[in-house]
């Protein structure tokens, strides 16, 4: 960063102009030394003194003018000396200031020519950065010290930047890039390049400014912090579903399934507020197993499990999407069936009936069969409360098996 060639050239105009008018300044003090000495010693005659008077009086008025003008002139040209003078230590001082800046930078700080699209000037940090010496890659092309791809991509990016400021873009004028750098050691650092296009005095791109900055750590940051909150999302979904298996395990019975006691509870006070507020329908059926016991006396305590989950699938199978059919206790089972009327209740159960009616639970080589017996009750024609209901359709099951089980049966009021 020396001192410009046209700011040297100026000031050796300067000395010359100076040491031409202190020339004739001095060419002009001898000359008016000979024309006195020579008027006091050779022409002191009367005869011509008095012819010549006129013309020595020109001579020394003009001499006199000429003496002015070369002091005048002399004068002029130290006060530019002095400015020049104050302009070229602010210059020195600024190219010192800057030469500070670039050496003691931790960024790297470079010039590349664009025709060429070598480096011109490399500042020292990049030893630090890359292990390099500035020496060595000065004169270098640009992706001497890129990683194929990146330097591929900045070879793009310029001359995309280029055409853009051919077409007067003045946002082009600048780039930014992340770009990999090879080491000296052949390590790959990561690093953000800030370009900025210089222009001559006829406005076209003729070199660039770059600063380069290792991010390698910012960048093994951002990654690590990813990852983290990759980690920290699916630890949050995990808990989610976490959550949710255990709302449902809360509210559904481990065995078979479905619901519990405790979400049908809270399930059928709101049904029943709704049927009340709204005018519709809602039926509930019970349904117990019969002789459970005797099976499981007889045939144990899994085949009595199995006969449960069997029951609990064949209700499934057949229930709509705003149905509640839940494990009551025991043996016991309780459907609840908003929108529906007491007829169309019956008929869901004669299905359910039958259909247990087929199923066999395999022992041994043997198959075990059972029936179930079921009661319905519907609001507000058998109660007009959650427990009047659920009393209405228990009274309904009991009378079934006193009748004979396997069998349907309304509650009679």
């Amino acid at each position: 960063m020396d001192m410009p060639a046209s700011g040297k050239e100026n000031c050796r105009a300067l000395g010359a102009r100076r040491r031409l008018v202190l020339f004739f300044l001095f060419a002009w003090l001898g000359a008016a030394l000979f024309l006195y000495f020579f008027g006091a010693r050779g022409l002191a005659g009367d005869d011509f003194l008095s012819g010549s008077s006129d013309l020595l009086g020109v001579v020394a008025a003009a001499a006199l003018l000429l003496f002015l003008a070369l002091l005048l002139l002399l004068i002029r040209l130290l006060r530019v000396e002095k400015e020049e003078g104050v302009i070229s230590a602010k210059l020195m001082e600024s190219e010192a200031r800057y030469r500070m800046l670039a050496e003691n930078s931790h960024d790297v700080i470079w010039t590349l020519d664009i025709s060429s699209r070598c480096y011109t000037y490399i500042s020292p940090s990049i030893t630090d950065m890359c292990g390099y010496g500035p020496e060595e890659l000065v004169g270098q092309p640009i992706a001497a010290c890129l990683a194929p791809e990146s330097a591929a991509r900045l070879a793009r990016d310029i001359d995309q930047s280029l055409r853009r400021i051919a077409a007067g873009d003045k946002a082009a004028r600048v780039v930014v890039s992340e770009l990999e750098k090879v080491c000296r050691d052949g390590a790959i650092i990561q690093t953000e390049v800030v370009a900025s296009f210089l222009h001559n005095a006829e406005g076209v791109a003729h070199a660039i400014l770059g600063i380069t900055r290792n991010v390698s750590e910012r960048k093994a940051a951002e990654l690590a912090l990813r990852e983290t909150n990759r980690q920290l999302h699916a630890r949050i979904e995990e808990i989610g579903r976490l959550q949710m298996a255990l709302q449902d395990l809360a509210v559904r019975d481990s065995l078979t399934g479905l619901y519990n006691r405790r979400y049908l509870d809270e399930t059928l006070e709101r049904e029943v507020s709704r049927a009340r507020r709204d005018g519709s329908p809602l039926s509930l059926v019970m349904l117990d197993i019969d002789y459970f016991k005797r099976v499981n006396d007889t045939h144990g305590h899994q085949v009595g499990d199995e006969a449960l989950r069997m029951v609990a699938t064949t209700l499934l199978a057949n229930v709509r999407t705003e149905d509640v059919a839940c494990r009551y206790g025991g043996e016991e089972f309780l459907i609840l069936l908003p929108n529906m009327p007491l007829d169309a209740a019956i008929q869901r159960a004669q299905v359910w009936r039958a259909a247990v009616e087929k199923l066999t639970v395999a022992v041994g080589t043997t198959r075990v069969s059972f029936t179930v017996s079921l009661g319905v009750a519907a609001f507000p024609e058998h109660g007009k409360t959650p427990d009047d209901l659920t009393r209405c359709a228990d009274q309904a099951l009991y009378r079934s098996k006193n009748d004979g089980r396997n069998r349907v049966s309304v509650f009679l009021a």
